[in-house]
């Protein structure tokens, strides 16, 4: 097994923090459209980020 690059926990890191930011911005979005229509599916997914 090779050994792993900093540059390629660099990247990982990256990538995860764009899909993480992408995430909260379709949240975002979502919270403007109907706040009240999707409050419970908003809750769980705050809950699935918060940690």
């Amino acid at each position: 097994m090779p050994q792993m690059s900093p540059m390629y926990w660099m990247f990982l890191f990256i990538f995860f923090f764009i899909i993480y930011l992408i995430t909260q911005c379709i949240i975002y979005s979502f919270m403007n459209k109907n706040i009240y229509m999707n409050n419970s599916i908003l809750k769980k997914f705050y809950y699935m980020f918060k940690w």
